[in-house]
């Protein structure tokens, strides 16, 4: 009996404590399948999105909106890149000059609009391009040459000048360069910088006989001023060829008694300046003699006549009459004409050394 109640005992602990491992207080955290129940993942940082690399025409193309928009400084950015691209290429290369000709183009732009640090600034970057590399320029960086020499002191407008002309020597003939030439001749002269000047008058020489052949009298005037500008250079040779050719097509021309006789005047003086004395008086004098013809000649016309003889009649030994032309030649009313000016001025001093009682201009 007692043995019963043992087992009954027992019986009823080990149920107990079945029962109550049965009772939670919490539920266990599930178990979960990795493969079926996967940990979530972390958002990946996007990666910054890089814009394909603009190609040079791209880059141009945005350079011309951005002038339409007035907006210099960006085109300018966008075409300094561009450059960056093409610079490899060879200066005759369509890709480069065509970026060079925008960039020309816009430092003058930048000019227009008053921006003259940053066009001052970017002119001189294309023009020490065009120096290093004359057949990269074209006319683009020639018209850039002119208006920047337009506001330059004498000695960087001559540098300037220099280089548009070489780069223009570097293309095909054409009007444009014969009248860039002859305008550059033109200046330089007056600046005394007498080797450009020739250089020039040189070129626009040979345009104007292969442009126009047939166009005598503008081949005339041009081999006039080379006479004078080789005359400045003590070059006598070239002076006389170049004067007797201009007094042939003249006469054969039948000009008129203005350029005939500033012709005749011209050569005169080389010829004084030979030592032909007696020849240069009789030539002068001839030219003189047109003054009092019937056909009006030109103020400016008559006063390098009348400084001609002078000029003659002083290596002659003729001081005298010498004095009485110059003072003719200053009597003449002025004319509106830089030449003109220059030539009044330069008599002045001549008769001021020839000790002249009254050497004040009209």
């Amino acid at each position: 009996m007692t043995s019963l109640r043992f087992c009954s005992s027992v019986l009823a602990l080990v149920f107990s404590m079945s029962c109550s491992s049965l009772s939670y207080a919490e539920d266990p955290e599930p178990l979960q399948d990795p493969i079926a129940h996967p940990e979530p993942m972390e958002t990946p940082v996007a990666a910054p999105v890089i814009e394909p690399a603009l190609s040079w025409s791209d880059l141009t193309r945005l350079a011309r909106e951005h002038r339409r928009r007035s907006e210099l400084g960006e085109a300018r950015e966008r075409l300094d890149q561009a450059a960056l691209q093409v610079r490899a290429l060879p200066p005759t290369h369509a890709r480069r000059r065509t970026v060079f000709g925008a960039r020309a183009r816009l430092a003058i732009e930048l000019a227009d609009s008053g921006e003259i640090e940053s066009a001052d600034e970017l002119a001189d970057e294309l023009l020490a391009e065009a120096a290093a590399e004359p057949e990269l320029g074209g006319a683009a960086l020639v018209s850039l040459a002119l208006s920047v020499a337009e506001r330059r002191e004498s000695e960087s407008q001559l540098s300037i000048l220099n280089i548009a002309l070489t780069t223009a020597q570097a293309g095909a003939t054409s009007r444009d360069r014969m009248n860039l030439s002859f305008r550059i001749a033109n200046i330089a002269y007056r600046d005394k910088d007498f080797v450009l000047a020739r250089r020039a008058i040189d070129q626009a020489v040979s345009d104007a006989q292969h442009i126009g052949p047939s166009k005598r009298s503008r081949i005339a005037s041009l081999e006039l001023y080379r006479a004078r500008i080789a005359l400045a250079q003590a070059d006598l040779e070239a002076a006389e060829t170049s004067a007797i050719s201009a007094n042939q097509i003249f006469e054969e021309i039948s000009a008129g008694p203005s350029m005939r006789g500033v012709a005749e005047a011209t050569l005169a003086e080389i010829l004084a300046e030979k030592g032909s004395t007696e020849k240069a008086l009789m030539i002068a004098r001839g030219a003189h003699a047109r003054i009092g013809g019937q056909e009006p000649i030109q103020n400016h016309a008559q006063r390098v006549i009348l400084a001609s003889l002078a000029r003659v009649e002083l290596s002659a030994g003729e001081s005298a009459s010498a004095r009485e032309h110059f003072e003719q030649a200053l009597a003449i009313p002025a004319v509106d004409f830089a030449a003109d000016a220059d030539l009044v001025e330069q008599l002045t001093l001549e008769l001021q050394a020839l000790g002249g009682a009254d050497a004040s201009g009209p």
